[in-house]
């Protein structure tokens, strides 16, 4: 999914992103709620895994701020979801993007290597338990939050402190 041509007049204003800002809290609240039912209902699945209880965490409170923010561009706006925030999917020269990230990783590993960097502890090696943790990690790191992303700051803010700023200030 990439972004259309960028918009300079979303149909939604600064009450609508008070009404998305509005949706964290509660978000966190559910999602803590949600996560606390699901090691109730799986704990085989969150026992010794970090990753597992963390972004389990991280992907409700994504879901609900995502139903938020379709919430609030739905209220009162008329176009469905994806053309209000000027999404479209394109498939032209897809492939190579696809092929160039795994060429690219490797190109950072070995460059790494070659450069002798230190090794750093993170927050995210600890989370990095065994083969499960790190499918979630990796499918947690370059697909869901990359979108959430995207979506929230790129779909809906951006276009708004566009339309209020300009681009170089609304991007800054």
């Amino acid at each position: 999914m990439t972004a259309a041509q960028p918009r300079t007049d979303p149909p939604w204003g600064y009450t609508d992103l008070a009404l998305f800002a509005s949706a964290i809290l509660p978000s966190l609240a559910l999602a803590a709620l949600f996560a606390r039912i699901g090691r109730a209902l799986a704990p085989g699945f969150f026992q010794g895994s970090t990753a597992a209880v963390t972004l389990t965490f991280q992907a409700f409170v994504y879901a609900l701020l995502l139903g938020a923010l379709v919430l609030v561009i739905a209220r009162k706006h008329a176009p469905p979801f994806w053309a209000a925030i000027a999404w479209t999917l394109r498939f032209r020269g897809a492939f190579g993007y696809v092929a160039a990230g795994p060429v690219l990783a490797l190109g950072v590993s070995v460059l790494s290597v070659l450069l002798r960097a230190p090794e750093v502890d993170n927050p995210i090696k600890s989370m990095i338990t065994g083969r499960a943790s790190l499918a979630v990690v990796v499918v947690f790191g370059a697909v869901l939050a990359p979108f959430f992303e995207e979506l929230t700051f790129r779909g809906f803010l951006l276009p708004l402190l566009r339309r209020s700023f300009g681009g170089a200030l609304g991007v800054v």
